[in-house]
């Protein structure tokens, strides 16, 4: 198995059992078998490598979502994927270093998103937008978070409920003119 991905395996196993914050490279090096020179040349530290293990684990939960979805259909497949893993995310959520999963999550919903809306003639750059916009990412992450750090309680279509009904009309109006995601009960 490739270094990259043994560190990774490592990583995911390890935050089965214990925060984020608690887990060395030194821990992490012991039960990979991999050198220090090794990992850095992969990662600039244990946060990079958790938060790209965790986009593996995010892209293959996207993997199983297919054009004909509406939006709520498929962020309920990514939830379904992160209920499979809630103790894994929790250990992941639980760090308040700057280099968490919420803020990595943030970062790669708007990188995203902007895209979403460049494509569509928008113009990214214009604050109400980025406002609406960041305003929005905020929501899907923190009630994200919430929805993990107290077990998966509340039905994940509570959840997703609220994505869309805060979801801002340049989305909406991008994800109708792409036909992405959108049904007429979800306008």
């Amino acid at each position: 198995m490739n270094a990259k991905f043994l560190l990774g395996e490592t990583i995911e196993n390890l935050l089965y059992k214990t925060s984020i914050d608690k887990i060395t490279l030194k821990i992490i090096l012991n039960k990979s078998g991999v050198s220090k020179q090794t990992f850095y040349r992969y990662f600039k530290d244990k946060y990079d490598l958790a938060n790209w293990q965790f986009l593996r684990l995010f892209s293959k939960a996207l993997s199983s979502i297919t054009p004909q979805m509406t939006f709520t259909e498929s962020v309920v497949c990514i939830y379904s994927g992160f209920r499979k893993k809630k103790k894994y995310l929790k250990n992941m959520y639980s760090s308040d270093d700057y280099n968490n999963l919420s803020g990595f999550i943030n970062i790669m919903l708007k990188k995203y998103f902007y895209e979403v809306l460049k494509q569509n003639g928008f113009n990214e750059k214009d604050e109400e937008i980025i406002f609406l916009v960041d305003t929005w990412i905020y929501v899907i992450s923190e009630n994200t978070k919430r929805w993990i750090m107290n077990d998966c309680k509340q039905r994940k279509e509570t959840v997703i409920k609220s994505f869309v009904t805060t979801m801002p009309d340049c989305i909406k109006i991008c994800f109708e003119r792409s036909n992405f995601f959108m049904t007429k009960s979800e306008k």
